[in-house]
């Protein structure tokens, strides 16, 4: 279930970039994204366990570009919501298929004994719920605008960074 998932992550984060590049008026990004997929999906098979991370850095490379060349032209024009939409999602998609190539490949790794299916599952729901949350945080994100000052920016990243310290420490608390 796990591999099948993994490409079809990749099949889809693909496909959101190919997408947003092709209407965007940039085929040669769109054919060199078919040709990251094809070399992912090939070291998948190979079991070459550093290619989910090359390719997804490659991906947010794409990802970040596609920002940067603010591609809401074409069908997309004075869409520009939708174009940030669909390069949100294709990144949530290839961390997605990155993280179920790592877990697929430690899974080869299990003991027999090892209940495969429960640690599967429970993967997985784990998962969902990250991306779940990350694209309902996105998607709130995206269609919200809030006017605050510096002060309260400075307030809200002081809390961030603590709030993460937090799980930080909860983590290697629990993992002890």
């Amino acid at each position: 279930m796990t591999r099948f998932l993994v490409f079809a992550c990749i099949l889809i984060s693909t496909g959101l970039l190919i997408g947003v590049y092709f209407s965007g008026g940039y085929p040669f990004h769109g054919f060199v994204l078919i040709f990251l997929m094809l070399v992912w999906s090939g070291g998948l098979f190979m079991h070459w366990r550093w290619m989910s991370i090359l390719q997804l850095f490659l991906y947010y490379v794409f990802i970040a570009f596609g920002f940067f060349l603010d591609l809401s032209a074409g069908p997309l024009a004075g869409q520009p919501g939708l174009v940030a939409a669909l390069l949100i999602g294709a990144a949530v998609f290839a961390l997605l298929a990155s993280d179920l190539a790592d877990f697929a490949a430690r899974l080869r790794l299990a003991a027999p004994e090892d209940d495969v299916a429960g640690l599967e599952r429970q993967h997985l729901l784990r998962l969902l719920a990250v991306a779940l949350t990350g694209g309902a945080l996105s998607a709130i994100a995206l269609t919200t605008r809030v006017a605050y000052s510096f002060e309260w920016s400075v307030v809200l990243t002081i809390i961030v960074v603590w709030g993460i310290i937090r799980v930080i420490n909860w983590l290697l608390q629990r993992n002890r």
